[in-house]
């Protein structure tokens, strides 16, 4: 028997998937890690050579989380800056103008670290104002579910002032 047909061939199985390695296009009978991009020989593969060199590292399915963070942390910031602007009637412009260069010379500065989540945190003005309503909407869905749970008095009452705008006051009593 030649020496090739005596070696051992590895066959790829969901074992792989957890530590990150799918098979290589050029050869499916070896290993491509995904996160050092790079094959594995016939030797490399064996399970217990795997187990102990790349469980502790961090897995595919990691990366991808510790990412969706990042994006959630951020989501939940432009939102944060978004209810700012509203509360000080400020133009919607200036979060793209003022604040994400403000926090971005922070980050650089006070962290030395990149910006690159700053950079993509959406803070445009169509952004603002879209985040505006959505809060607004959400405050009064929590104010007419709360109202239809409990027992309640409304009194309004309308005035116009000197300039012909017109004020409608509100008053809700409920217990």
């Amino acid at each position: 028997m030649s020496s090739a047909s005596k070696k051992k061939i590895w066959q790829n199985s969901e074992e792989y998937l957890k530590f990150g390695f799918i098979p290589a296009v050029h050869d499916a009978r070896l290993l491509f890690c995904l996160l050092c991009q790079q094959c594995l020989s016939n030797e490399s593969m064996k399970p217990e050579i795997l187990k102990k060199n790349y469980e502790k590292r961090a897995t595919s399915k990691s990366l991808f989380t510790a990412h969706n963070g990042n994006i959630n942390r951020t989501l939940e910031a432009s939102y944060q800056i978004s209810l700012l602007i509203a509360k000080y009637g400020k133009n919607h412009t200036i979060g793209e103008q003022l604040i994400k260069p403000s926090i971005s010379a922070f980050v650089k500065t006070a962290f030395g670290k990149d910006d690159q989540d700053v950079k993509t945190m959406p803070l445009s003005n169509n952004t603002v104002s879209r985040r505006n309503d959505e809060m607004s909407k959400d405050v009064e869905i929590q104010l007419i579910v709360k109202l239809n749970l409990r027992l309640f008095s409304v009194q309004m009452d309308e005035l116009t002032l000197r300039n012909s705008e017109a004020v409608l006051l509100t008053y809700v009593r409920y217990k």
